[in-house]
């Protein structure tokens, strides 16, 4: 059974090698799986905390070779020796940093992440925690922007700047590239659009009587430096 995927679990979809063995987290309808066993020839397992749409799609893809499907939160139903690849796709950005938290052998995996919010706090963690960041793309489906990323173990860093956090290197190094023209577009868009956030939210918060806000100000303060210096540098 072929089902197309929504272009952000395709981009996620793109960063799995062939024959990998992939934890999908939070699989929920579980296309993602069934679309990684049929077509890239993967062996999933498909997990959620959930058990009603897990028990839909083990029902719905009971005959679809290369899935299991298994109840549990996170990576914690899933043993680190039975994978190479874990997918976290579709959850806020603070939700997969326990995930990953929880499970801190994840860093020896090829990990495919895809916040639906706060990614800036999905790379700052993968920097100070040795999840390196080798690739990503940027992406506008359904009126929003999203982030796919790709990371594995590294070196933690904790002293990446601010502006990192919000557009990593490999968005930096495919903007400048003409090789992709429609991605190179995509991630000035993204940009730009993370430079309009921190614009309107940093002085807000600068102005804040918690000590935590103004710290967030002064942090977002330097990240609005550095995208717009790096912005205009282009």
């Amino acid at each position: 059974m072929r089902h197309k995927l929504s272009k952000r679990l395709q981009a996620a979809a793109d960063f799995i090698p062939g024959g990998a063995r992939v934890a999908d987290v939070g699989a929920d309808h579980a296309k993602l799986s069934v679309w990684l066993a049929a077509e890239k020839g993967a062996a999933c397992i498909a997990t959620d905390l959930n058990p009603a749409p897990l028990e839909r799609a083990r029902l719905r893809f009971a005959d679809q070779p290369g899935v299991q499907f298994r109840l549990g939160y996170g990576l914690t139903c899933v043993e680190p020796r039975e994978i190479d690849a874990v997918v976290i796709a579709g959850m806020g950005g603070e939700t997969i940093i326990e995930i990953l938290s929880r499970s801190p052998w994840s860093r020896e995996k090829l990990c495919v992440l895809q916040p639906s919010s706060r990614a800036y706090l999905l790379r700052r963690f993968c920097y100070q925690n040795g999840y390196a960041i080798h690739g990503e793309r940027v992406l506008y489906e359904a009126g929003r922007w999203y982030a796919v990323m790709a990371a594995s173990q590294g070196a933690a860093q904790d002293g990446v700047p601010a502006d990192f956090c919000f557009i990593s290197q490999p968005l930096r190094i495919a903007a400048e590239s003409e090789t992709d023209a429609v991605q190179s577009r995509d991630i000035l868009a993204y940009a730009r659009e993370q430079i309009n956030f921190l614009r309107d939210v940093t002085p807000k918060m600068a102005n804040d009587s918690r000590q935590e806000r103004r710290e967030t100000a002064g942090f977002f303060a330097r990240a609005l430096d550095g995208l717009e210096r790096w912005r205009d540098g282009l």
